[in-house]
């Protein structure tokens, strides 16, 4: 009777052993396992298996745990297109942190689409007599070195009821806080301004 050519397993070993009935059927699972059609299979999926590490080609439910590779703490809220774009940011962006850069970069990533974020890091010059504009570039108040402050306003989202915008605004905020709080160096203080505008009033 005609046996069929030895499988990838199989053939690996002495031919003495090819003949063997009962070793040719333990080593055809094993095999179906390995080398078998299916996309499951685990050479292919070996030989895929720097997709798991590339941001854009990642499946979306390994993005957790490509995030703890980069040690990116949270990804909360940010939609899965977001997820892949900041993973595929994050490391270089690295290298600028503690900047206004990389502050920035981070709140664009984390703020709604079409967002306007306005990072004011320049201390005003203080009370100049004779040149000074109380509520321009000069306020009375305690001396607050280290202070920025990071505006943001966003698009109001549609048809949404003012108690759902409130809600929404909150949460947008808590975000935007959170970003800054990572971003920003230690010895500094910040003060976030966030909200939604009209757009066509906006403009």
């Amino acid at each position: 009777m005609s046996r069929n050519p030895p499988g990838p397993l199989l053939s690996h070993l002495p031919g003495i052993y090819h003949s063997s009935q009962d070793l040719d059927e333990l080593l055809a699972g094993i095999e179906t396992v390995f080398f078998g059609p299916d996309s499951r299979a685990l050479e292919q999926q070996i030989a895929g298996i720097a997709t798991y590490f590339d941001a854009a080609e990642t499946p979306d439910e390994f993005l957790p745990w490509l995030a703890g590779w980069v040690a990116l703490s949270h990804m909360d809220g940010l939609s899965l297109a977001r997820q892949h774009q900041l993973l595929a940011e994050i490391v270089p962006l690295y290298a600028k942190r503690g900047t206004k850069t990389y502050l920035a970069r981070l709140l664009e990533l984390f703020n709604p689409d079409g967002a306007e974020i306005v990072i004011q890091d320049h201390a005003l010059p203080g009370l100049v007599v004779g040149q000074a504009k109380i509520g321009i570039d000069t306020w009375l108040e305690a001396d607050r070195p280290f202070c920025f402050e990071v505006k943001v306003r966003a698009p109001k989202p549609p048809q949404g009821n003012t108690e759902e915008e409130i809600q929404l605004q909150g949460e947008w905020r808590e975000r935007a806080r959170r970003v800054i709080d990572l971003a920003k160096p230690a010895h500094t203080t910040c003060d976030l301004d966030w909200a939604f505008v009209d757009v066509t009033d906006h403009d």
